[in-house]
């Protein structure tokens, strides 16, 4: 049987503060005790000059982040915190797709 292991997402407009709020509750999460990971998704796609057809890099964020998640699994995470913004509902398959037992934890969309 696979765990699925909790995705925090939290999205919204550039500049409103997603990494300092997940960098914070990843902050506490490891003093607590838990076994975390906080990833920025904007960090996962700064590789310009963006196509055409994914100007926002959401197919190479999340591909990194499939890397990422690999890894920080392995290690034996409890729980993934991951700050990124999104334009639409559709774009969460962009990146759950990617994701082997993801159980993503995010607000609605749109």
């Amino acid at each position: 049987m696979n765990v699925s292991t909790p995705l925090l997402w939290l999205c919204g407009p550039s500049g409103v503060g997603k990494s300092t709020v997940g960098w914070e509750i990843f902050r506490q999460l490891t003093e607590a005790g838990s076994a975390a990971a906080y990833v920025d998704a904007d960090q996962l796609g700064l590789c310009y000059p963006a196509p055409a057809d994914d100007p926002y890099n959401h197919l190479v964020k999340a591909r990194n982040l499939a890397a990422v998640w690999a890894a920080v699994r392995a290690r034996g995470v409890d729980a993934v915190i991951l700050s990124g913004g999104i334009e639409s509902a559709d774009q969460i398959g962009v990146y759950t797709d990617h994701l082997a037992d993801a159980a993503p934890q995010l607000p609605p969309v749109g």
